[in-house]
């Protein structure tokens, strides 16, 4: 698994949970290396964004499921 999609998984299972703290370690690191601030605020609170592919949204929706 890519460094970006880990990070992607880990946010929206930090998200899912509940832990700020995760979210906010994980969402610095995608902030620095992939993402605007602007795509990670929507990333982070819709988990949808035109920067996403598909697959990483899917991961992302399957990450909140379990």
């Amino acid at each position: 698994m890519s460094a970006r999609r880990y990070e992607l998984v880990t946010l929206s299972a930090a998200r899912a949970l509940r832990c700020s703290y995760c979210a906010l370690a994980h969402g610095q690191v995608l902030e620095r290396q992939f993402f605007s601030t602007e795509d990670l605020t929507r990333i982070a609170l819709e988990a949808e964004s035109p920067t996403l592919e598909p697959a990483e949204a899917a991961i992302m929706a399957f990450a909140e499921k379990v």
